[in-house]
């Protein structure tokens, strides 16, 4: 009997996983809808460091092998 798939699971998962503290990292295989990605980025022209937030809207898949 197959079970639906959690959203919630996959975050109280990934809380735990880093609550461990552990020297390895965690792979993300797919972000879900509604996960918010940050990341710190730097200009070209400037070089101003910025922060940017995305939202994810949907996962789309990830192609073959990953190539997508």
């Amino acid at each position: 009997m197959s079970e639906e798939y959690s959203v919630e699971i996959c975050r109280e998962l990934e809380g735990r996983f880093r609550a461990a503290n552990l020297h390895r990292p965690m792979r993300i295989s797919h972000y879900d809808a509604g996960t918010e990605l940050t990341y710190d980025v730097t200009g070209f022209a400037d070089a101003e460091p910025a922060r940017v937030k995305l939202l994810v809207d949907k996962f789309v898949g990830g192609g073959f092998a990953g190539q997508v």
